[in-house]
C-alpha cells in the first residue's frame, strides 16, 4: 500500500519523465514543418523516378498544413508558393484539372492573405503559367513563335518548365522565347516578328 509521501514521490517521477520526453512531431514549429516539407519536395524532384500525382499532392498538403497551423508565420507565404508550384508540376505532368484549381487557389490565397509578401509580384505570371501548360498541351508540346507572343510564356519559370518537360520548341519559337525574355530586337528580327 502506498503512503501519501510515496504517492507524491511517484507523481514527481512521472512529471519529470514527461518533462524530459521529446515533443511529438505535431508540436513542431513552423520552421521545422516547412523545412520538412521542403526536404520532401527536394526528394521528389531529385529522385531517380518521376514522382506520382499522389506523392506530389502529399507534399502540397504538407505545405498547406504549415499555412493552416501557422497562418501568421513568415514561412506561410513561402509554403503557399511552393505548394502552388508543385500543383503546377502535377498539372503539367498529369493534366488533372483539380491540380490546376489547387494551384490557382493557393496563389490567390497568397495574394489575399499576405499582401506584403515579396512573392506577390510573381502571382499573376504564375497563374498565367497554368494556362500556358494547357496551350502547350493542345499543340502536342510544340512551342511556336505565335504561341510565345499570344500566351506571354517567356518567363524564366515557364522556360524552365518547358525545358524540364522536354517540350519541342520550333526554331522561331526558340528565338521568340529569347526575344521576349531578353527584350532583344535581334531575336525578333530573326523570325520576322515585331
Amino acid at each position: 500500500m502506498w503512503s501519501v509521501s510515496g504517492r507524491v514521490v511517484a507523481g514527481m517521477l512521472v512529471a519529470c519523465a514527461l518533462a524530459l520526453t521529446p515533443a511529438p512531431a505535431f508540436a513542431q514549429g513552423p520552421r521545422e514543418q516547412y523545412t520538412k516539407a521542403l526536404a520532401r519536395e527536394r526528394e521528389l524532384r531529385d529522385g531517380e523516378r518521376p514522382p506520382t500525382a499522389r506523392q506530389i499532392r502529399e507534399v502540397v498538403a504538407a505545405y498547406e498544413g504549415v499555412v493552416r497551423r501557422y497562418p501568421t508565420s513568415g514561412y506561410s507565404d513561402n509554403a503557399l508558393w511552393q505548394a502552388s508550384e508543385l500543383s503546377r508540376l502535377a498539372w503539367d505532368r498529369f493534366g488533372e484539372e483539380s491540380d490546376k484549381r489547387t494551384g490557382v487557389r493557393l496563389l490567390r490565397q497568397l495574394e489575399a492573405g499576405y499582401p506584403a509578401s515579396s512573392l506577390i509580384s510573381g502571382v499573376d505570371q504564375a497563374v498565367a503559367n497554368f494556362d500556358t501548360t494547357k496551350a502547350i498541351r493542345r499543340t502536342n508540346g510544340e512551342v511556336s513563335r505565335d504561341m510565345v507572343y499570344a500566351t506571354g510564356i517567356a518567363s524564366s519559370t515557364a522556360i524552365t518548365a518547358l525545358i524540364s518537360a522536354r517540350r519541342r520548341v520550333s526554331e522561331c519559337g526558340r528565338w521568340a522565347l529569347m526575344a521576349a525574355y531578353r527584350s532583344d530586337s535581334r531575336c525578333h528580327a530573326r523570325c520576322g516578328s515585331a
